[in-house]
């Protein structure tokens, strides 16, 4: 016999049996005291006699009410929304325990413990959804045999307190399982306060076997992962296909020991969602994101493990991604084009867009130990010629680079191989004591680097190619060249360090339309440093106006009685082509009749009279531009 409850409001929430405003605050004490009363308790008998079979799909009358997306977050979900998840509908309690609790409905021995908690499962299924409750201890259980069906909240009592061990059946091995079908979606499922660990086969500092998952769901939608710990596994929690998912306060931290887990988080054609506040340590990935759309990711610390973002086969291209306010150590976020298949990709400008619409905004990243690491990198993995990464933001971070001097680490790349990086906005962020390039452009189209701090660049002194060595590198390749640059109005301290290059600027028949304008450079005396380095003369665009790189000057000159020729040292840090300089007469010109400018160099050219001006001299205004 096991207790049934009917919620006669739609405003319950299941985790807390507390009930919540619609604005997501909780209700006073005398408000909460007139919800419980209005609670009818029934009961009734359910044979547990055999398992379920099915889809596991139940009444669309109970399903969850996602709240209203807040305006700041531009329809994004984030953990302000966790507060006001409801629920309507049936509400059934049934406990597990170990032998060594009583009151127990199912209790566990420690071996196949996956018998009696699956019973709870199935029970709670046939009364048309509730809540199964894990009490702490250890349940030792197999694997492929624990399966989760719609409307079922599972709760441990005690995250670190409730282990579940599983056995190894030496081939595919999930632990939980959620299997809804394209036609009908496994639908509001809760799972909570877990340590799922794989450690029983596979102990501390070995590597977890292929094809191991802790939790493994496909479609499925309205679920939510909270306070869930996983160990030793290739991956802790996968989605394979779903809508809505909330994934809070998930954790694994045996990734830092050699050969440790891999992956925590992996997402595949998941629309609609948010993963926060997450922990992971580990030797592959955090947070594998493919073919999802609108999802944000945010607040979470990631060490040694990257946040990767693609398209893939079967599951299509990922958009309107927000990656925000993450700590992330040795820990890149990664782009990456993985297929050129007509569904796996979007259009943008002609080009096939593995990912676009990405937001990286208010992260740490912090290079610490790992060589050859860009904080933020656009990748192409295909052969195709069209690929691109596409309308990217990469706004208010902060990125620090404190490894030896002798390992190269980069801030932002915008394409690592072959591809086109489209439409990146990199703003408003800090870069410090990087020994490669703080943010190297290469293969992109209109691309923006404003308002940036780029400090103490060059801190290797000259490792690697002149590329490295600089606050800004612009690049092309011999498929993809780079256009339509604007750097504009950035801070740049080389700090006296040698070969330091503020801005780096590839062969002209690689790159066009480069615009530099406005940025303070300093810091770039040491020996063979440059303020703007040109592989092979300046390529089409503007540069001007930047402090510690002149590009304008003017004077006064005055050619002598007994000459006919004025030098004058211009002081431009480029050579200025005849027609941007300008010569004005201030007199007369005494005897002399015409005057011209000829043989402009780095440093000089020459004002011409065709005649001794005399003892009146002939005087010249001059300005020359190089732009």
């Amino acid at each position: 016999m096991a207790n049934l409850y009917h919620d006669q409001l739609s405003g319950s929430d299941l985790h807390d049996n507390k009930a919540y405003a619609s604005t997501g605050t909780e209700l006073s004490p005398a408000s909460q005291a007139s919800y419980d009363n209005r609670w009818t308790r029934q009961t009734r008998t359910i044979s547990t006699a055999a398992p379920l079979s099915g889809g596991g799909d139940l009444s669309a009358n109970r399903a969850l009410t996602l709240p209203a997306a807040t305006a700041s977050q531009n329809g994004y979900l984030t953990s302000d929304d966790w507060t006001t998840f409801s629920a309507k509908g049936y509400r059934f309690e049934s406990v597990v325990g170990p032998a060594s609790s009583t009151g127990n409905d199912y209790t566990c021995t420690g071996t196949n413990d996956d018998v009696p908690i699956q019973a709870a499962l199935n029970l709670v299924h046939a009364a048309g959804g509730g809540r199964i409750v894990l009490r702490n201890g250890v349940y030792t259980v197999r694997p492929e045999l624990l399966r989760i069906y719609s409307d079922t909240i599972l709760e441990g009592e005690t995250r670190d307190k409730v282990i579940i061990q599983v056995t190894d059946n030496g081939t595919f091995s999930r632990v939980f399982r959620i299997d809804g079908t394209a036609q009908t979606y496994a639908t509001n499922i809760q799972i909570r306060n877990l340590f799922i660990s794989g450690a029983l086969v596979y102990p501390l500092g070995q590597s977890p076997r292929s094809n191991t998952f802790g939790i493994a769901c496909g479609y499925v939608e309205n679920l939510v992962v909270e306070d869930v710990r996983f160990e030793q596994f290739e991956m802790g929690l996968s989605v394979n296909t779903g809508r809505r998912i909330w994934v809070n306060r998930t954790v694994d931290y045996t990734g830092s020991l050699t050969g440790g887990s891999k992956n925590l988080v992996q997402l595949l054609g998941v629309s609609e969602g948010a993963v926060t506040n997450c922990i992971h340590y580990g030797n592959d990935t955090a947070l594998r994101i493919q073919g999802c759309h609108k999802l944000y990711l945010g607040n979470n610390k990631c060490y040694t493990s990257s946040i990767e973002i693609g398209n893939a086969q079967g599951f299509g291209y990922s958009d309107y991604i927000i990656v925000a306010g993450n700590y992330l150590e040795d820990a890149p976020v990664n782009l990456i084009n993985f297929s050129d298949g007509a569904d796996q990709v979007k259009s943008v400008l002609g080009y096939s867009a593995g990912v676009d619409n990405v937001i990286v905004q208010g992260n740490t990243f912090r290079l610490h130990s790992v060589a050859n690491l860009s904080g933020v990198l656009g990748e192409n993995f295909t052969t195709g010629t069209i690929s691109s990464i596409s309308n990217v933001t990469v706004h208010g971070n902060d990125f620090l680079c404190d490894t030896p001097v002798t390992i190269k680490q980069s801030g932002v790349s915008t394409m690592a191989n072959n591809g086109r990086a489209i439409n990146w906005s990199i703003t408003g962020n800090t870069f410090a004591d990087f020994t490669g390039a703080s943010v190297s452009i290469v293969s992109g189209i209109d691309v923006s680097v404003h308002d940036n701090k780029l400090l103490h660049f060059n801190r290797g002194a000259g490792l690697g190619q002149a590329y490295d060595r600089c606050a800004v590198a612009v690049r092309g390749t011999a498929t993809y060249g780079s256009s339509y640059v604007s750097i504009k109005d950035n801070s740049m301290d080389g700090n006296a360090t040698a070969f330091a290059l503020a801005v780096y600027l590839d062969d002209p028949s690689l790159i066009d339309h480069i615009d530099i304008e406005g940025n303070n450079i300093r810091g770039v005396g040491g020996g063979g440093a440059q303020p703007i380095y040109m592989v092979n003369g300046k390529p089409s665009g503007v540069i001007r106006d930047n402090q510690g790189y002149a590009t304008e000057s003017s004077g006064i000159a005055a050619a002598a009685q007994g000459t006919t020729s004025i030098t004058i040292n211009h002081g431009l840090a480029m050579t200025p082509v005849l027609k941007d300089i300008t010569v004005t007469p201030t007199n007369s010109l005494g005897n002399a009749t015409k005057f011209w400018v000829s043989n402009p160099t780095s440093t000089q050219f020459n004002i011409n009279v065709n005649a001794d001006p005399g003892a009146t001299t002939a005087t010249f205004a001059w300005k020359a531009v190089a732009l």
